[in-house]
């Protein structure tokens, strides 16, 4: 797709076609891009349909002696950056059921909840009645 004057011109309109027409002719480079950040295909989506929001709206920024192809991916590249860096916390608190790990122990497998494993409902109600009231506290 060879982006001149016009077609940036529609884009900057909002003509829905041509931005229709410009986001096929962008996709496969924007996922490309993104999978390399990425695995998660719902976050790839998100990433890039973030990237060409940001693409549409500054299209009047492009220059032309630039390949085309270079700004889109250039603006896909700070768009993940921007995405990591956003979710960059929940990432290092959460941790999800796919990627418990266990730990080898002596040949035996042991999983972080062993401590959980444990306890049984009698021992835990006696601690519990062990804690001081809420009068103590204060």
């Amino acid at each position: 797709m060879q982006i001149d004057r016009q077609l940036l011109s529609a884009i900057s309109r909002g003509d829905e076609k041509t931005i229709y027409m410009l986001y096929r002719h962008c996709y496969d480079d924007l996922y490309t891009v993104s999978k390399r950040y990425m695995s998660n295909e719902d976050d790839i989506g998100t990433m890039i349909n973030s990237a060409f929001l940001k693409i549409v709206q500054n299209i009047t920024q492009y220059q032309s002696q630039i390949p085309f192809r270079a700004w889109v991916r250039r603006i896909m590249i700070n768009t993940a950056i921007d995405h990591y860096r956003k979710h960059k916390k929940y990432h290092e608190i959460m941790q999800y059921p796919e990627e418990v790990k266990i730990i080898e122990n002596n040949h035996s497998a042991v999983d972080f909840n062993e401590a959980d494993q444990q306890f049984d409902a009698e021992q835990l109600l006696q601690m519990i009645d062990q804690l001081p009231g809420i009068q103590d506290c204060f």
